[in-house]
């Protein structure tokens, strides 16, 4: 029976596109708004929702709910597009794949650890960017989208539900791994109860996750023993 989950942030912790998300958002806008569509420096770790919120409001645009639906679609098509032209910037974040490669078999049937996912991306932008990494989706049974709450808050709640339901029993939250590169990561472990496990391969240094009240920080996941350890 799982004894722990492991919900993994995607962009700048799995992986990294070399900002594909960001130019295909400021298009879509333009593509939606116009030209004169600009963007704005929007708060790291929001949901996708949110970052088209604050780029309507930073664009002036009213009843931004009446775009939403198709501001949403216009995105999903050109990143889909995007990451098929620039294969090459699709990165691995370093010790992702050996990390991944350990926790796989205590993954599987009568393991003790489920994975999952949980990210500020619409559901479609996180399969694609997966995808095109070479993730295989199935190892991630637990998930949790932009769609499925109003603030990243409220993801892990989600996630924990899933798993519940997956291991056919409770997952405590102390043992409830959040593993992401930003304090948004922090803010929604510690919201839920659960462990924040900050890595530095995104826009913040280790002091600055550490300061924002990271408990297991690491520069990079090339060395996850500490990780490893606590999951016994």
């Amino acid at each position: 029976m799982p004894r722990s989950l492991l919900l993994f942030d995607i962009d700048g912790t799995l992986m990294i596109t070399k900002g594909a998300g960001s130019r295909c958002l400021h298009r879509a806008g333009k593509i939606v708004f116009g030209e004169a569509f600009a963007w704005a420096d929007i708060t790291v770790g929001t949901l996708d929702p949110q970052i088209f919120a604050e780029l309507a409001a930073h664009n002036g645009i009213g009843e931004p709910a009446n775009y939403y639906e198709r501001f949403r679609d216009t995105y999903l098509a050109e990143l889909e597009a995007e990451l098929k032209r620039i294969p090459e910037d699709i990165t691995l974040m370093p010790g992702i794949t050996a990390l991944l490669d350990t926790l796989y078999p205590r993954a599987g049937a009568g393991g003790d650890v489920l994975l999952g996912i949980l990210t500020g991306n619409f559901r479609a932008a996180a399969v694609m960017k997966l995808r095109a990494a070479g993730f295989d989706l199935e190892r991630f049974p637990v998930t949790a989208f932009a769609e499925d709450g109003r603030t990243r808050n409220d993801l892990p709640r989600i996630a924990m539900t899933k798993a519940r339901t997956l291991a056919c029993a409770e997952i405590p939250p102390e043992q409830v791994y959040i593993i992401g590169d930003t304090p948004r990561d922090i803010e929604c472990a510690r919201a839920n109860r659960c462990v924040p496990v900050s890595v530095a391969t995104g826009r913040y240094t280790a002091d600055q996750l550490r300061a924002a009240g990271g408990e297991l920080v690491f520069q990079t996941l090339e060395d996850p023993t500490p990780l490893l350890t606590r999951l016994g």
